[in-house]
């Protein structure tokens, strides 16, 4: 297939980011996702990765986090959603889109996979989300990166980018979002979301309500995860504790010290140490809640072996 063919074929799935329907039994998700995945090799196994979940402020996060590794010299993988203007803006390796001849080429390859998996009649049909989150993570394989930063579409319980193993997954805030398939009420939606920490892991939360700390909670104490909060200075820690259902967490903090024609100016604590004058040239008080969730996810990645320092981070927040 050339580009605008393999698009046609993507884009002739099911689709409910384009609102078509959502009528299969969701909890075949992952399995068709893994299966598929399985047949090309797993190629998410060949680096590692960070995964967010999230209502608001996913994209601001992920691009932070992915900056500051390309700062540090990592070859990084990015992959979000929706797309603006083209398609290949979903997947960029070091900041670079994905280019219609390599997408054409592994969504030849993916589309000739899904064709012998589906002869079989194990699981139902594939959905453009599905097949562009394979596409993203083979992509990141031939592409040798060293990490992926991945926007989750929907959810995360569910979402295909949950077939990984990240070394840190990230929430940010949570509100009313897609309440037909993630539930009604804050707690279920949490739930939902939350179902992207693995056992054991590491889950670094933004600024939540208390309903859906109180979920996110119930699910690191299920797993024994730990729990990583953001917030502002101001907010009481020993409150979030009790909201949390007193589970133990790390906390990070954040304040504005002034804005500019340039960005905000703001200071965080982390419990090792402070870091004073960073920047962002993004506007909004939840873009500081985003850089304080940024800054904890990549301090959570320093600890297991994925290096940065000051000089890349400060660059990074500059470049977002």
């Amino acid at each position: 297939m050339n580009y605008q063919e393999a698009l046609a074929y993507l884009y002739s799935l099911s689709d409910f980011e384009r609102g078509g329907p959502y009528t299969r039994n969701p909890e075949e998700n992952l399995p068709r996702e893994a299966w598929l995945l399985e047949h090309l090799g797993n190629p998410q196994q060949d680096y590692s990765s960070t995964l967010i979940a999230g209502t608001k402020g996913k994209g601001s996060t992920a691009a932070l986090i992915e900056q500051v590794l390309r700062q540090a010299g990592l070859r990084t993988g990015l992959y979000t959603q929706p797309d603006l203007h083209t398609f290949r803006e979903r997947i960029r390796v070091n900041g670079r889109l994905i280019s219609e001849s390599e997408a054409a080429e592994l969504l030849t390859e993916i589309r000739a996979v899904i064709e012998h998996i589906q002869e079989q009649g194990t699981f139902g049909p594939f959905i453009t989300y599905e097949v562009a989150t394979t596409l993203a993570l083979l992509y990141f394989s031939r592409q040798r990166i060293d990490h992926a930063v991945l926007e989750v579409g929907l959810g995360g319980r569910l979402d295909a980018t949950n077939v990984t193993q990240p070394l840190v997954s990230v929430i940010t805030s949570i509100s009313y979002d897609h309440m037909q398939i993630l539930g009604n009420t804050l707690t279920q939606i949490a739930t939902e979301k939350a179902g992207i920490i693995k056992p054991h892991g590491i889950v670094v939360s933004s600024a939540q309500s208390p309903e859906a700390l109180l979920a996110i909670a119930a699910i690191c104490r299920e797993r024994q995860a730990q729990l990583v909060r953001t917030g502002p200075a101001e907010f009481d820690a020993a409150q979030a504790e009790v909201e949390a259902g007193k589970l133990p967490a790390l906390s990070y903090s954040y304040r504005l010290e002034k804005r500019s024609g340039e960005g905000q100016y703001f200071t965080v604590w982390t419990p090792e140490r402070t870091y004073r004058g960073l920047t962002i040239p993004l506007a909004g008080q939840y873009q500081l809640e985003n850089a304080t969730a940024a800054l904890a996810t990549l301090d959570m990645l320093r600890k297991q072996g994925i290096k940065w320092d000051e000089a890349a981070l400060r660059a990074g927040f500059l470049a977002a």
